[in-house]
C-alpha cells in the first residue's frame, strides 16, 4: 500500500521547506488555486492532467469575467505572468 500525506503550501512555501526538510518529490501537485493538477510518474517531470484542463476550460470566458471582476473597486488584477497551461489567461 502506499501512503500519501496532503500539503497544502504556496510554491514559495514549498520551496522553502524543502531546503529546510526533505520531502521527495510530490506525487500529485495542485498548483494555481487548483486550475492546474499535475502527476508526477515514475520519477520523469510532472505532467499536466490535459483532462482538468479541459474540464476548466469548458464555459470559461475571460473576457467577460475580466469585465465582470471590473464592477467591484475592491478588485484589482494579479501581476500577469506566464501560464503554460492557459496561455491565454
Amino acid at each position: 500500500m502506499h501512503e500519501s500525506t496532503p500539503l497544502w503550501l504556496t510554491v514559495d512555501s514549498w520551496l522553502v521547506l524543502q531546503n529546510e526538510v526533505p520531502l521527495g518529490n510530490p506525487d500529485v501537485l495542485v498548483c494555481s488555486v487548483g486550475t492546474e493538477i499535475f502527476f508526477e510518474h515514475s520519477g520523469a517531470a510532472p505532467e499536466a492532467n490535459k483532462q482538468w484542463a479541459a474540464e476548466l476550460d469548458q464555459g470559461w470566458n475571460r473576457a467577460k469575467a475580466v469585465k465582470i471582476a471590473g464592477s467591484f473597486s475592491e478588485l484589482s488584477p494579479q501581476a500577469s505572468k506566464p501560464n503554460p497551461t492557459y496561455p491565454n489567461g
